[in-house]
Order: C-alpha cells, then sequence, then structure tokens
C-alpha cells in the first residue's frame, strides 16, 4: 500500500499567530549595508574597504521550542519524564 504524506508545516516568520502574544517569534532582518560595520570593526579596517561597502545580509531569529509546527518532546509536560525508561531508552508510560 503506497503511503501519502501531508505537509502540515508553517513557514516561520515574525508575528506568525502561531502562538501566545509573549511567545511569538520574533525575526530581526540584517541588510548588507546594516552588517558591514560590524565586520569591518572586527578586521580593523573601513567600511569603504569592504567590496560596495556592503557585507552578508542575516536574520536573527527568537524563537521558543514551541513555535511554529512542531512535535513535542514527553520532557514538555512533565520534568521528571524520563526517570521511567525501559530498556533502550524508550519511556515506560507507567
Amino acid at each position: 500500500m503506497a503511503r501519502r504524506f501531508i505537509d502540515i508545516s508553517v513557514a516561520l516568520k515574525g508575528g506568525i499567530a502561531s502562538d501566545p502574544p509573549h511567545m511569538l517569534p520574533e525575526i530581526e532582518y540584517h541588510d548588507h549595508q546594516m552588517t558591514a560595520p560590524r565586520l569591518a570593526k572586527e578586521f580593523g579596517i573601513s567600511v569603504n574597504q569592504l567590496p560596495e561597502g556592503q557585507f552578508a545580509a542575516r536574520e536573527v531569529v527568537h524563537i521558543t521550542t514551541h513555535s511554529g509546527t512542531h512535535l513535542d518532546s514527553p520532557y514538555h509536560f512533565f520534568s521528571r519524564m524520563n526517570e521511567r525508561l525501559v530498556p533502550g531508552g524508550e519511556p515506560s508510560w507507567r
């Protein structure tokens, strides 16, 4: 019998309505001009010594382990979940 996979994932983006307000993902976008001064300082050069005065664009992502599409581990629900393991490391669920 053929298996069929259905993708229910959601792309992570800043402010996505997936979590309570205090847990919403935040993404800071740093463009090529914003990153240039820091790199120049680290290498002891001036920004105008970088190609076109630019460096690499980047994103800084602040998320919780509960952000977006995910699968919770048993530990998420109880702090001592791993105390009762059966051989092989699987929870006993007893």
